[in-house]
């Protein structure tokens, strides 16, 4: 009896690490259909999948999730920035209308991307997905400068506008 309940255990837990590899897959493969087709249904699905595998103890400690991770969440910020960007079409400035886009986008994919490039890079101790992580920091580092930059035009124009009706009060 001890035995059949041993050989049940080892069979379930094997199961359930088994289970979260395909998630691992299934974020990968997601994607990159993703990439090929630009369907957002196969992202959100990756998303899924990548988030089930990083909280799951028998995949949270593979460096290749965390970089899949970073690559997922890096093509979700770079899609939110493309619908934000679509949404001010009508600003003839290109300049302008990229301010505006990256000040309006949720940084919060960027941010989650930027963490899980480092935390890939920190685990792969061959350095297997090193290319792959240091691309990814190199587009993140790209977006946060971008957005940085956006801010201080923002703020700049907002202090120009401030003290110019400063001076005409005067």
């Amino acid at each position: 009896m001890k035995r059949i309940v041993a050989v049940l255990i080892s069979i379930a837990l094997g199961t359930s690490a088994f289970a979260q590899k395909n998630e691992l897959t299934n974020a990968y493969l997601g994607l990159v259909h993703y990439q090929k087709e630009k369907d957002v249904e196969e992202l959100a699905r990756a998303k899924v999948a990548i988030d089930k595998a990083a909280l799951n103890a028998s995949t949270m400690q593979d460096a290749k999730t965390w970089s899949y991770k970073g690559q997922i969440y890096l093509a979700l910020y770079q899609k939110e920035f493309s619908t934000t960007l679509a949404l001010h079409k009508d600003i003839a400035n290109i300049e302008k209308r990229n301010s505006i886009a990256y000040s309006e986008t949720a940084d919060l994919f960027l941010i989650e991307a930027t963490n899980s490039f480092l935390k890939s890079k920190q685990m792969d101790a061959y350095k297997v997905y090193l290319d792959n992580n240091n691309r990814g920091l190199g587009d993140c580092y790209s977006f946060v400068q971008n957005v940085g930059k956006c801010f201080c035009r923002l703020l700049r124009f907002r202090y120009t506008a401030i003290a110019n009706s400063k001076n005409q009060r005067s």
